[in-house]
């Protein structure tokens, strides 16, 4: 019987340890949000700790239609051209402060998001393979390839990120050209998205 008693406490004592552990597990994760929230919203700031706490938790740039822009995306991107810019390097056209720089990341970002709903809606899908195949052929020369590894190195991204952000969107880009006829129809629809795009911008700069 003694045994049997010793056994449910020793049971009870570790429940309770692992929902304490849950509880304090909890209760850091949101003092480090609280921080986050506070760090990167309310003093916009781009000290190291808090770009770490961007990639770890879902902080949110923006939501286009719903759709999330992580903030360490839209942060790193503008870190990345603001380095090029300071470095008396081609940056963003025509975006010569760091606020424009950030702005003109944010759009990217947007128009993405955007472009990806229109195609969906026109019924256009581009698959893996298309991007690898479309990837493979912008690298296909060494010189290419040479210019495309000194970009990945200069802008801190992996060849995913170019795949994501550049190589996509092109295709995307191009094939709605093709369904719509022309360069100019693909924009007006594109320009219509944009306008009528539920967007909401939650960073500062």
């Amino acid at each position: 019987m003694t045994e049997i008693l010793q056994s449910k406490r020793v049971g009870s004592l570790r429940r309770l340890g692992l929902l304490v552990g849950v509880i304090l597990c909890i209760g850091f994760s949101l003092f480090f949000v609280s921080i986050g929230v506070v760090g990167l919203y309310g003093f916009s700031s781009d000290a190291l700790p808090f770009r770490l706490m961007a990639r770890v938790f879902p902080f949110p740039a923006a939501r286009v239609n719903g759709e999330l822009i992580r903030y360490s995306v839209w942060s790193d991107d503008t870190r990345a051209f603001v380095g090029l810019a300071e470095a008396g390097k081609e940056s963003i056209p025509d975006a010569l402060t760091r606020h424009d720089i950030a702005q003109s990341v944010l759009d990217r970002l947007v128009r993405n998001q955007v472009l990806e709903r229109v195609a969906e809606e026109k019924g256009i899908s581009i698959t893996d393979s298309e991007v690898d195949a479309e990837y493979l052929r912008v690298t296909e020369k060494k010189e290419d390839a040479a210019s495309m590894k000194t970009t990945l190195k200069t802008l801190d991204w992996s060849v995913a990120d170019v795949k994501l952000q550049i190589i996509r969107p092109y295709l995307l880009g191009r094939r709605l050209t093709e369904r719509l006829g022309s360069v100019a129809a693909a924009d007006v629809v594109l320009v219509k998205a944009l306008q009528e795009a539920n967007v909401q911008v939650y960073v500062r700069f």
